[in-house]
């Protein structure tokens, strides 16, 4: 009776087949998955019910019957009379059942089918590779234009830049791309006149950067105090910074940032983008 409420309401397909691969049981849900009823798998051989599946079943339940251990999360595809068209996954697990004697008599098998769930993760791993092929097109398009794109949190010292950033300011690339605002601020020329400005309603440029306001000086969209650039263009749809950095040797290398600020509800900047 308890066996039977199991067979009944398990949320999984359960069988258990014997050693002539016939169906000695079955419930409801897998005899649903295989597009026959009960009494259609009773007596039958696996091939008799799923001529397509039987070959990969065979192989499985041939092995258990001959090693006598139990295998878990075997993946079988297929095609089913439940719908003969389409290609369906089954995740399963089968365990010997063993009489008093210690023999394999019989096994018992669970199945969960997987179907949609390997439809969505292809479709992740697509979408990662689509992912993957513009980003390698971004950086040969940055490398070609002698630029780099930085992210930077408003209000902290957190920011990350892209490799090509880092070869810029001549720092070692960190794995993840994390970086610090003022890492980049720290090698801006002392003379340059690096003062606090406001950040506009729809954008700043900036790498950002911790320093005390000075009059008059406005909080960075993050709303804390940020230090730009030496020469601070603004106009329509565009903040313009541009930084003179040091060189060991020659003439100091010009550094020119454009970012644009991503507000929340609340019209607060929680990241500012830019390049």
């Amino acid at each position: 009776m308890e066996l039977s409420s199991i067979y009944n309401t398990a949320p999984v397909g359960l069988a258990v087949i014997d050693r002539d691969l016939r169906f000695l049981r079955i419930n409801e849900r897998l005899a649903a998955m295989n597009g026959r009823s009960v009494a259609e798998h009773l007596g039958r051989t696996v091939r008799e019910v799923l001529p397509e599946i039987a070959p990969q079943a065979e192989q499985v339940l041939r092995r258990i019957l001959e090693t006598g251990e139990a295998l878990r999360d075997v993946e079988v595809k297929g095609k089913t009379p439940a719908d003969p068209h389409t290609e369906r996954v089954w995740l399963e697990q089968f365990t010997p059942l063993r009489d008093e004697a210690g023999e394999v008599v019989a096994i018992s098998v669970v199945a969960e089918e997987v179907t949609e769930r390997r439809r969505l993760e292809q479709e992740v791993r697509e979408g990662q590779s689509r992912l993957h092929q513009a980003l390698d097109r971004l950086d040969v398009a940055l490398e070609a234009g002698r630029m780099g794109v930085w992210e930077w949190l408003p209000g902290s010292d957190e920011a990350w830049w892209s490799r090509q950033i880092f070869e810029f300011v001549e720092l070692p690339p960190t794995p993840d791309g994390k970086a610090r605002s003022t890492d980049f601020l720290d090698l801006v020329d002392e003379d340059d006149d690096l003062r606090a400005v406001h950040a506009g309603p729809a954008h700043a440029g900036s790498l950002g950067g911790r320093s005390r306001p000075r009059a008059g000086a406005g909080a960075a969209a993050g709303g804390a105090a940020w230090r730009p650039c030496r020469v601070h263009e603004r106009g329509a749809g565009q903040g313009i910074d541009v930084h003179r950095l040091p060189a060991p040797a020659g003439p100091a290398r010009g550094a020119a940032g454009h970012g644009l600020a991503s507000r929340g509800r609340e019209g607060r900047a929680h990241v500012l983008p830019g390049r």
